[in-house]
């Protein structure tokens, strides 16, 4: 009988541990995430971060507003990183990111499932770079970050899967300073195009080569004005 007792005992004793950790486990996500809504929280937090990617790369960071939507799922407007010649070389004017969370444990890599990219601006330019030659910002961007990691014992650089990426509404502009204009023909070395609307899956950022599948893109050449509807 006294042993009837007892396990009864502990079995609610079990069931109120179970209760009580699940409630507390609800509690802090829910706290978690109200901290997290706070505007100046969020600034200082994102703050950290652009301050430690300025740092080691030499470019500004800089934006206007992160909202944290859900622990996986971000928005980030006014995003702007300007190169060492204060050119600026990404522009974003509203940024949505979704994420899943298990991706940021034990994998160094950055791993996301969708970004959306409205009103942005990719401006890539040559420019000097440390060894005196002269190199497109975004790969001196990422020559950096790299070198980071290699000096820092971290071994390989992390790389960056990104599984769609939706753009409405930019502008993409390429630029070799050092490479003369072509007068009859398509100028590859100097042309800026707007982007109405794209649709990239499977961006990668591996090392210094960045690599992806269009799904569709529409684009207008702004000196031809040769107008792509579907690509």
């Amino acid at each position: 009988m006294k042993w009837q007792v007892i396990k009864f005992r502990v079995l609610q004793w079990l069931k109120r541990i179970l209760f009580y950790g699940l409630y507390a486990v609800l509690v802090f996500f829910i706290i978690g995430f109200s901290i997290l809504q706070i505007p100046s929280v969020q600034k200082s937090l994102f703050s950290r971060i652009t301050h430690g990617f300025s740092e080691v790369s030499g470019f500004d960071i800089q934006f206007d507003r992160f909202y944290l939507l859900w622990y996986d799922r971000l928005e980030i407007t006014g995003l702007r990183i300007v190169d060492p010649q204060h050119n600026s070389m990404i522009e974003a004017g509203k940024l949505f990111v979704n994420f899943s969370l298990s991706s940021l444990y034990g994998n160094k890599d950055i791993n996301l499932d969708a970004v959306s990219l409205t009103g942005g601006v990719v401006n890539l330019i040559s420019i000097p770079s440390s060894d005196g030659t002269k190199d497109l910002n975004i790969n001196i961007f990422i020559a950096e970050i790299n070198k980071q990691f290699s000096s820092g014992g971290g071994g390989r650089s992390p790389k960056i899967n990104m599984g769609e990426v939706l753009i409405e509404q930019s502008i993409f502009s390429y630029n070799q300073t050092d490479k003369d204009s072509i007068q009859n023909g398509f100028d590859y070395n100097h042309f800026r195009v707007a982007v109405d609307e794209g649709n990239l899956d499977n961006f990668k950022v591996v090392g210094d080569t960045i690599e992806f599948q269009v799904g569709s893109l529409q684009i207008k050449d702004y000196k031809t004005h040769l107008n792509i509807k579907q690509l």
